[in-house]
């Protein structure tokens, strides 16, 4: 019974009603997480107690075009690797070059832990960084720009709402 339920979630199909009703609840329930006072007063005292800038929890977004799984949702800039990156190697990649060139000032403020997220046909290891730039560059222009508080407007991926729920705690 295992073996066919494992078989079934590999080779079955999704209808389109029951693709629907799975995107309205992840998006439903990290919606309501960012109407949530708590997290709200969490965002605000984490700007004034460790003296961050105003508009720390802003945020870019893109919209992914790989056909893969997340094909049209929105995603943070991303740097993909076949490790996990330390700071200064990040900080060497070239895409991170790339996307902070001529930006004066870059601060890494934080990166989490390395968050495993299981899909169907492989795993996934992710790391998440928090960085600040004084100005933008010409790639980060293309980014679609907004404050952290309203990305339930967009469809992103459960990585990243676990990655934001995890946020606010």
């Amino acid at each position: 019974e295992i073996f066919a339920e494992i078989l079934n979630m590999r080779d079955g199909k999704v209808t389109k009603e029951e693709l629907e009703s799975a995107k309205a609840k992840y998006n439903g329930s990290f919606a309501l997480g960012m109407e949530d006072p708590a997290r709200t007063a969490t965002y605000a005292s984490n700007i004034l107690i460790n003296n961050l800038p105003k508009d720390f929890y802003k945020t870019y977004l893109q919209k992914r075009v790989a056909k893969d799984v997340w094909q049209n949702l929105f995603e943070f800039p991303l740097i993909e690797s076949d490790r996990i990156l330390t700071t200064s190697e990040l900080v060497e990649d070239e895409l991170f070059k790339s996307i902070f060139s001529n930006v004066s000032e870059v601060e890494i403020h934080k990166k989490t832990y390395p968050m495993k997220h299981v899909l169907s046909h492989r795993v996934i290891f992710a790391q998440f960084f928090t960085i600040s730039v004084s100005n933008e560059s010409e790639l980060l222009k293309q980014f679609i720009q907004l404050p952290l508080n309203e990305i339930d407007k967009f469809a992103i991926s459960r990585l990243m709402e676990l990655f934001l729920e995890n946020q606010a705690e």
